[in-house]
């Protein structure tokens, strides 16, 4: 290094590049802020108690449901698989709506290991029906609805 001309001083940053750094900063802490507030856990909402149903009431309600079906079925309007397959969610909502257990999500197995063998009984009852092909026919759902009827009456 022989003289100091050679060197070069240093450039210095225009203004708006600070601000773009800032604003950067910003945007970044803003989004760390919105993250942590759309994934915080929230109070559970307020509920309202509702009033308790009967069983008697819930059988009521549940046996008119049942009823439709099979009128349904009776007349040609319903084929036995769509038969079998609705009256199976009828059988586990009311058994959910009647004791509370989670019927509806339940497999066969759980339903009997959970001490429902009634409600499995007719679950099972109504397999060979809701997993038929479809173009397998059936006389006429009459067994089906009697299952469904039977679980409902002697629910306790």
């Amino acid at each position: 290094m022989s003289s100091d001309s050679s060197l070069i001083p240093p450039v210095g940053y225009l203004g708006h590049w600070f601000i773009a750094g800032l604003a950067l900063f910003a945007l970044i802490c803003l989004w760390y802020a919105l993250v942590g507030f759309m994934t915080r856990k929230r109070k559970p909402a307020l509920t309202v108690a509702k009033q308790p149903i009967s069983l008697d009431a819930l059988k009521a309600h549940y046996l008119g449901r049942i009823d439709d079906i099979g009128e349904r079925g009776r007349h040609g309007q319903l084929p036995p698989k769509a038969c079998a397959q609705q009256l199976s969610v009828l059988v586990r909502e009311f058994a959910q709506a009647a004791s509370g257990i989670e019927a509806p999500m339940m497999t066969l197995e759980e339903l009997r290991a959970g001490g429902q063998n009634r409600l499995g009984d007719a679950v099972e009852h109504f397999y060979p029906d809701e997993f038929a092909s479809s173009t397998r026919t059936r006389p006429d759902s009459d067994p089906t609805v009697a299952q469904a009827r039977e679980l409902v009456l002697a629910w306790a």
